[in-house]
């Protein structure tokens, strides 16, 4: 326990430099960062209702479990990608040859809300291009139904919500500063132990 008292009084000032370096790069890190926003989009699912007639008196709750269900299989065409390639050529996305099959599951994160809701959410650098995104999605939804035959089902594509990206200063700063306490540990330990030699 001793040693480590010795070691960081010895090497108190330098530690204190660094830590207060890691801290100022940190914050000024929120500065440089470019403008970034986040966008929520909500896909609402109607089943189309069928005359189904009086014989058929839980069609209402077996409608509800195959919307749930469908409403999982639309979910899961946002990380497909072969449908969000499709989302990006309409929407004249120019660098789609530099993304990975990876690359293409990250763009969209889908998330069932509920039965009949889904909310996709996504990253864009400028705010028409969200809406762009939008109305790319609006245009695939129709053709992916289209080419597959769904017919029982209409996908609404609601108005997208879109907030600037605010980056916490303080989680920053501490970041840089906790990260400047480690680098500067191990130069300390370097340095001294180059000395000792």
């Amino acid at each position: 326990m001793n040693i480590y008292k010795t070691f960081f009084k010895k090497n108190a000032l330098f530690l204190s430099i660094i830590v207060v370096v890691g801290l100022a790069s940190g914050l000024a890190m929120t500065r440089l960062l470019p403008l970034s926003y986040d966008v929520s989009l909500a896909l609402n699912i109607e089943r189309k209702t069928n005359n189904t007639g009086e014989f058929y008196t839980y069609d209402g709750y077996y409608a509800i479990q195959a919307t749930e269900l469908f409403g999982k299989s639309v979910a899961s065409w946002f990380v497909t990608p072969d449908f969000v390639e499709d989302v990006l050529r309409n929407a004249d996305k120019s660098d789609i040859a530099k993304l990975s099959v990876k690359d293409f599951r990250r763009i969209f994160t889908p998330e069932q809300v509920s039965a009949n809701v889904i909310e996709i959410r996504f990253g864009v650098e400028e705010i028409e291009l969200g809406n762009t995104l939008t109305e790319s999605i609006t245009s695939s939804i129709g053709s992916y139904m289209d080419t597959r035959g769904i017919k029982d089902y209409n996908i609404f594509v609601g108005t997208p919500v879109i907030r600037q990206v605010d980056y916490n200063p303080i989680l920053f700063a501490l970041g840089g500063g906790f990260l400047a306490l480690a680098l500067g540990i191990i130069i300390a330990a370097k340095r001294q132990h180059y000395w000792e030699k």
